[in-house]
């Protein structure tokens, strides 16, 4: 990660519950540099934080690896993880899923006057 930005060179799919990367994207337009807040930085950092005092916590038990979501003992979380997050939504909101993150972030760009290509490629 270059000061504010990720980059974009992998996908993660879930196989079945083990979880699976794939090397590349499925597309080479898929493969990208997203410019990102600083509030997203600070984010991520804090995240960084609670998974190191995991790792103390969790010790020999501790999964290594390098994914940002995880769960507490550091085992990458998978499609079905993310699925409860989906049932938080319709519980709290009567709709909503991760998915649909995706469609208000899409949506907040173009409000905010972004052009619609720039939002497809982020």
């Amino acid at each position: 990660m270059a000061a504010g930005t990720v980059s974009i060179h992998a996908t993660m799919y879930d196989d079945g519950g083990a979880g699976f990367v794939q090397p590349t994207p499925k597309t080479r337009c898929s493969i990208r540099t997203i410019p990102i807040s600083r509030q997203l930085i600070d984010e991520l950092k804090a995240q960084q934080h609670w998974q190191k005092e995991q790792r103390l916590a969790y010790g020999k038990y501790w999964y290594k690896n390098n994914f940002v979501c995880t769960n507490e003992n550091g085992q990458q979380m998978t499609a079905s993880r993310f699925r409860y997050f989906g049932e938080f939504c319709k519980a709290s909101f009567g709709e909503g899923s991760f998915h649909s993150l995706r469609h208000t972030h899409a949506t907040m760009l173009l409000e905010a006057g972004v052009d619609l290509e720039r939002v497809s490629k982020r």
